[in-house]
């Protein structure tokens, strides 16, 4: 099977601007790139899409780029916005994608480049003259992503933006041979006008393998955005997301949609592999085959197996009543997405008092059934005398108490 008919297979692949120009760019070796935004301090779980994308195009013989948009961060890219970006200085979007850039250089097996070595030298006039004379302004009305804009308001900076990015890959085919760009389907109004520059500049004969990509948005079944949870975006730094809450978001993805996750992130196992397991996972939808797969490989991809072997340690020590095996710490990443109740160490609880102000139940008459039951236990200590003295270590950050099975209540000390 061809790599295109393989990326369709896989449902990664939603717009080609010229199939047999792709085709021809791969049997001649061209280059390939992606951009990406420092707009942020991390790449995230919805960026990793192009990065194993641009992995398995090295892997089939295209040469691959990695494009940091150090200079078209600093104006913001309007498509899929329905208003201004907020403007981020220089200095922010530079420490930015210097961080951006150790994670690509560890994830994209590509050369990395960032955009602002293309502009920090360049005249304004030159620009103009060069690039802006290629391009009508009638051409960039047309765009759907400006259009959509031009009734509530768009800035000269941001109505400048898809010539910039259009500019981009009229350099890096200038001076890299890059003859494809790839990027999510929000991009295709920046990726078809730096085909368009390159055509006007060179002429349509001499651009026998020059075209561009779109990869098909990652939705959930809500329709929603994959890669984010109720606490926001899944970063794979691990500094700012827990590789055990990316775990947790996989695992917890329903049946149907975990397969076409597996069918896009894992391009390193061929589709009849892959057909193997789905299998077995629709054999037996509750033992959740598949959506253990996936968790396991990314936060394995991501991160390490030693961080992966942490994740199941915090799995197994939650599901076999063992808290005391993790350190405060985790537990406040396992009941990350809890409701938390702070209270002051300093102060003297009664068992029955605590679990009061905890909201573990309305009343005292409820919590002396529960615990007469034996329903109660605080930090995996099971509870029998209501009236008895709650000890909190001088170092210990929250306590974690379960009724019945399932329903935990987190106390976060202060003070």
């Amino acid at each position: 099977m061809d790599f295109i008919s393989e990326l369709k297979k896989r449902n990664i692949i939603k717009q080609i601007s010229n199939e047999e120009k792709l085709a021809l760019a791969l049997k001649n070796q061209k280059g390939v790139y992606v951009g990406f935004d420092p707009s942020g301090e991390s790449l995230h779980l919805g960026n990793l899409i192009p990065i194993i994308v641009l992995r398995y195009l090295k892997k089939v013989g295209f040469k691959t780029y990695a494009i940091l948009g150090g200079a078209t961060g600093l104006i913001g890219d309007p498509s899929g916005k329905t208003s201004e970006r907020k403007v981020q200085n220089y200095e922010k979007i530079t420490a930015n994608a210097n961080k951006i850039k150790v994670q690509l250089e560890r994830y994209t097996q590509a050369k990395i480049i960032n955009n602002i070595d293309f502009y920090q030298n360049m005249n304004l006039l030159n620009f103009l003259r060069d690039t802006g004379k290629l391009i009508n302004i009638g051409y960039l009305l047309d765009k759907e992503f400006i259009r959509s804009r031009i009734e509530n308001g768009i800035s000269f900076a941001e109505f400048s933006y898809n010539i910039i990015q259009g500019h981009d890959f009229l350099h890096l085919y200038e001076q890299y041979d890059v003859q494809v760009q790839c990027g999510g389907s929000d991009q295709w109004g920046n990726i078809t006008t730096g085909i368009d520059l390159i055509k006007r500049k060179y002429g349509e004969g001499k651009t026998p393998y020059l075209c561009g990509l779109t990869f098909n948005l990652l939705l959930n079944p809500n329709g929603n955005k994959f890669g984010k949870s109720e606490q926001g975006a899944l970063y794979l730094d691990e500094n700012l997301t827990h590789p055990y809450l990316i775990w947790q978001y996989i695992y917890n993805q329903d049946d149907q949609f975990i397969i076409d996750l597996i069918h896009r992130y894992v391009l390193d196992q061929s589709l009849e592999q892959l057909q193997e397991l789905i299998d077995a996972h629709l054999a037996n939808k509750k033992a959740r085959i598949a959506q253990k797969f996936l968790a396991d490989y990314l936060v394995k991809f991501i991160h390490s197996q030693e961080h992966l072997d942490t994740v199941h340690k915090m799995n197994k020590a939650l599901f076999d009543n063992q808290l005391d095996q993790l350190s405060d710490q985790e537990k406040l990443v396992v009941f990350a997405s809890f409701d938390k109740v702070e209270l002051d160490r300093n102060q003297s609880f009664m068992v029955i008092d605590f679990l009061l102000q905890a909201k573990v139940a309305d009343s005292k008459r409820i919590l002396r059934e529960l615990i007469a039951q034996g329903s109660i236990q605080i930090d995996d200590l099971k509870i029998t005398d209501p009236q008895a003295q709650l000890n909190v270590r001088k170092d210990q950050q929250l306590t974690v108490i379960k009724k019945g099975k399932k329903n935990y209540f987190i106390v976060v000390w202060k003070g």
